[in-house]
């Protein structure tokens, strides 16, 4: 028998098991894994274990598994990151999904002096919350918040606090994380569950550029500032010449604009067509407040700092999320559905994009007809604009020089030509 891949499914099934707990579920240990309720004591080593209990406690695993909510009901967990993107996401799902949960004790630090409960019911005012706060209006009940700095020694967690976590907790999400990410990384033996989309359901950079596009033509936003746009480009040199075309010397008229004006920095929300460098590629769409140059010079900063990762390539390993998928059942798999192969890439980016509209910019649907018509405005604005540049082009530099001249006649010519080709070829086929 295998035994690392048996000691394998071991560790996910733990995971899902009524009554085992997370003190009896730390890999690589020589310690006693009980199973409560069934008289059965299993005993592993680091990655060695007695074939015989291998075989004892998958029988075990697979005749008395539970479900994921019935798993989690009168279980305390300890989640860290909670404010964050994924945490509230995390707490949200958790609550909603798994009503029995007894308690979520929240690691969270003091923030513009705001206390950390505070920030905890801010947090949980938002849309985010609302399904959960319609189905169980009294969820704020089961979030505790624990003052914790986790830069800190012993995560700054008073005695008190360190003692009650001690005993009452049973599940631990670690969910903070730097967001520095040319951080040093800290590899640990520990099982890993890649749940990526590259290898099974890939999703390209073109297909990025002309979902976004498509979004916001046919829904635009009614605050911009310019046409929403997302370019991508691999070449450095262009890139150069789109970030001074499209951002910093909008940017500096701009500021000029409300310099000369006497006009304060709106402090309204827009969109900008921002053509960014993400490695060697170009991102767009952002917002910005405030004064344009300086949001910007942040902005290339931020995204400078992805460039590695988003310039390179990586084959991530799915084999343990499919393992895990595989583990749960018919009622699980509809609740928790976590299976990357069903999602679709242009559905899920209109979604964002919609998103984005909707609970990031405040805009409602029914303001869809006013933002078609400023769309259409500053599609003209750009062609109009477009049209005066080529013109003034055309008057520095081709009209004062009789080989620009040439050059110009020759393709204009060329192109002719092509067109008479093309017409003539497409009569005599039919």
């Amino acid at each position: 028998m295998d035994s690392s891949l048996d000691l394998y499914t071991y560790r996910v099934s733990c995971m899902l098991l009524h009554g085992l707990e997370a003190k009896d579920c730390v890999p690589g240990t020589g310690c006693v894994r009980r199973l409560r309720g069934t008289g059965f004591i299993g005993v592993v080593n680091g990655a060695s274990c007695d074939a015989v209990s291998l075989v004892m406690m998958r029988l075990v695993f697979y005749t008395q598994m539970v479900t994921i909510p019935e798993y989690y009901t009168g279980k305390n967990v300890l989640i860290t990151g909670a404010t964050g993107f994924m945490g509230k996401v995390l707490l949200e799902k958790l609550l909603r999904s798994c009503p029995g949960v007894k308690a979520a004790y929240v690691l969270v630090r003091p923030k513009a002096s705001q206390s950390p409960s505070a920030r905890i019911a801010d947090m949980i005012n938002c849309k985010l919350f609302d399904r959960l706060r319609e189905e169980q209006p009294d969820f704020a009940e089961k979030i505790v918040p624990v003052d914790s700095d986790l830069t800190q020694p012993e995560l700054d967690l008073s005695k008190e606090d360190q003692d009650t976590l001690t005993d009452c907790i049973n599940i631990v999400f670690h969910c903070a994380a730097t967001i520095r990410f040319n951080e040093p990384l800290k590899p640990k033996s520990v099982l890993v569950y890649n749940c990526t989309t590259g290898a099974i359901n890939p999703f390209h950079w073109g297909e990025v550029e002309n979902c976004i596009n498509m979004t916001f033509k046919t829904n635009p936003l009614e605050q911009a500032f310019r046409r929403p746009n997302v370019n991508l480009r691999s070449n450095p040199f262009t890139n150069q010449y789109w970030t001074t075309v499209s951002h910093t010397i909008p940017a500096l008229l701009y500021d000029a604009y409300l310099w000369l004006t006497g006009q304060k920095p709106r402090s309204v929300w827009c969109v900008i067509d921002l053509r960014e460098a993400v490695g060697n590629k170009l991102l767009s769409l952002f917002l910005w407040r405030r004064r344009m140059m300086k949001t910007i010079t942040r902005l290339h900063k931020a995204m400078m700092v992805l460039e590695y990762f988003t310039s390179h390539s990586w084959v991530w390993n799915t084999d343990n999320v499919t393992m895990l998928l595989n583990q749960l059942g018919a009622e699980d798999r509809k609740v928790f559905n976590f299976d990357v192969r069903q999602l679709h890439w242009a559905e899920y980016m209109e979604n964002y994009c919609m998103g984005t509209k909707k609970y990031v910019l405040n805009e409602e649907l029914s303001g869809l007809p006013a933002a078609r018509k400023h769309l259409n405005k500053l599609r003209n604005i750009r062609y109009t604009f477009n049209t005066v540049l080529v013109i003034l082009i055309w008057r520095v530099f081709i009209a004062r020089s009789q080989m620009a001249r040439n050059i110009w006649y020759f393709v204009v010519s060329l192109c002719f030509k092509f067109l008479s080709y093309f017409r003539a070829s497409s009569t005599l086929r039919y």
